[in-house]
């Protein structure tokens, strides 16, 4: 494969590199040449095509608005940055424009800030490239109005089988990179729309968005340390999309699989949600609205809700098996409704967060001051300490509709518990409790231990993207 280095200027080429740029335009003058790839895209305009012929190119460059580079595909044509700066700028075309600002099929390789910048407002399309960085991001992008990413590939440098001794710690800036620490880094955009990408061996985010409304469908965030997805603010829309072993080696600080927060709306279709080191789905503060769920074998809680307006699962193909602590607990969140959801096999962990300073649960349901709740069509087997339990925080449920619940267990393990309040005649008239659950519950006198919320300190807080963009993360 050649490999060339930009000069850093495109002012001084000869007469063949002249004529090579004149049609840069076309499909069939694929470039090999960093000045050439450099002085090409310089004079390219809106609708333009400047291909990239199978080699390997080293150097910094930016598409002009409008214009496409086109790559021989992701295993042919490399584009490489090293230390500082950034591989890819991708200037957005306007809105209304004829065609997007469009990158595709090739690698990007980045030792620099970050490998693929898009800025705003305006249109860029991403599609069909493998992006590996070394440190720094991956993928960034700010103020776009129309971004469609597809068919991408981003991987960091962190090995999910041998975690460093040290793990990067905010605020994460470009100067002090050290590691890849962003796999997709979006920050106020209009319209965001995700299709068939994995972002992966990050450090910090698999894939975090900042006051966006953006849409993601098939792909997967795995193997990431500290938070594979978080949305905080704005929208998300997420569909068929695997969540998976988020890390947390030896961080104080937990890991989720999914963050929500700081007032973020999420609706979910086919998400799964695995093996985190800590957490399965976070919403703090955000509303989540999840459906044909699966979350399965996260080391804590598979479903948490803490001072979120509202948390909805439904769906016959809900299911949450194997998590600690709880499969669904909330907190401080009134609205809770779960239907058609089997929740099974919650195993014993201790929480730092209680009354008492810690408390181990390994509860199927676990809801702590909801006010407005629904359960319907749920079957709760095999949690280790109680399939359900309600507590009402002193006060009394404004709604209270449980229909069609079945709990199961064995041993000292409870079926279905209320407490701590005006709680209801005959809530449980439609519940079916088999196995122990049936005399465990009879001779249950007194109440158990209930969780808190966790604290600020344990929430990557992204707000300095919110206010100061992406600047110090990927480099003026």
């Amino acid at each position: 494969m050649r490999r060339t280095r930009a000069s850093g200027t495109a002012g001084t080429v000869g007469l063949a590199l002249i004529a090579l740029v004149s049609i840069a335009g076309c499909d069939d003058a694929e470039i090999c040449e960093a000045g050439a790839l450099e002085a090409a895209l310089g004079v390219a305009s809106a609708g333009d095509v400047v291909t990239v012929g199978a080699c390997e190119v080293l150097g910094e460059f930016t598409v002009p608005a409008g214009v496409t580079l086109r790559g021989a595909g992701a295993g042919a044509t490399t584009l490489r940055v090293g230390e500082g700066g950034r591989a890819l700028t991708l200037e957005a075309a306007p809105v209304g424009s004829a065609s997007p600002t469009t990158v595709e099929a090739l690698r990007v390789v980045s030792d620099g800030c970050a490998a693929v910048v898009a800025d705003g407002p305006g249109a860029v399309t991403v599609h069909d490239l493998t992006i590996e960085a070394s440190r720094g991001v991956g993928f960034a992008a700010q103020g776009v109005t129309a971004l469609v990413v597809d068919r991408v590939d981003v991987v960091g440098a962190i090995d999910p089988s041998a975690l460093p001794s040290s793990i990067p710690l905010p605020p994460y800036t470009c100067a002090t990179a050290t590691t890849a620490t962003h796999g997709v880094v979006v920050v106020d955009t209009t319209d965001a729309h995700f299709t068939d990408v994995s972002a992966r061996n990050f450090a910090a985010f698999g894939a975090l968005f900042v006051d966006t409304t953006v849409s993601w469908a098939g792909g997967a965030i795995e193997d990431n340390v500290g938070t594979g997805l978080e949305i905080w603010g704005g929208e998300g829309e997420l569909d068929g999309v695997r969540l998976c072993r988020a890390r947390q080696g030896t961080l104080l600080v937990e890991s989720y699989n999914g963050l929500f927060a700081a007032g973020a709306s999420v609706h979910s279709n086919g998400l799964a949600v695995c093996e985190s080191e800590a957490f399965g789905l976070m919403h703090a503060g955000a509303t989540g609205l999840h459906e044909d769920l699966s979350v399965t074998d996260n080391a804590f809680a598979g479903v948490w809700a803490q001072d979120s307006a509202a948390l909805t699962l439904r769906g016959t193909a809900t299911m949450l098996s194997g998590n600690g602590f709880a499969g669904v607990a909330t907190i401080r969140t009134p609205t809770v409704s779960i239907a058609n959801a089997r929740i099974e096999g919650t195993d014993t962990r201790t929480s730092l967060v209680g009354a008492t300073g810690s408390i181990r649960a390994g509860d199927g349901v676990h809801l702590v001051g909801a006010e407005e709740v629904t359960l319907d069509g749920l079957s709760l087997p095999d949690n280790d300490r109680v399939g359900l339990l309600l507590d009402f925080a002193g006060g009394a449920p404004t709604t209270l509709a449980v229909t069609a619940v079945e709990v199961n267990g064995a041993g000292a393990a409870f079926g279905a518990l209320a407490q701590n309040g005006a709680v209801p005649d005959g809530w449980d008239a439609d519940v079916t409790r088999l196995g122990m659950t049936l005399a465990n519950d009879a001779d249950f006198d007194g109440a158990l231990d209930i969780v808190e919320a966790i604290g600020p300190s344990c929430l990557p807080d992204p707000s300095a993207l919110a206010t100061g963009g992406l600047g110090e993360l990927v480099g003026r």
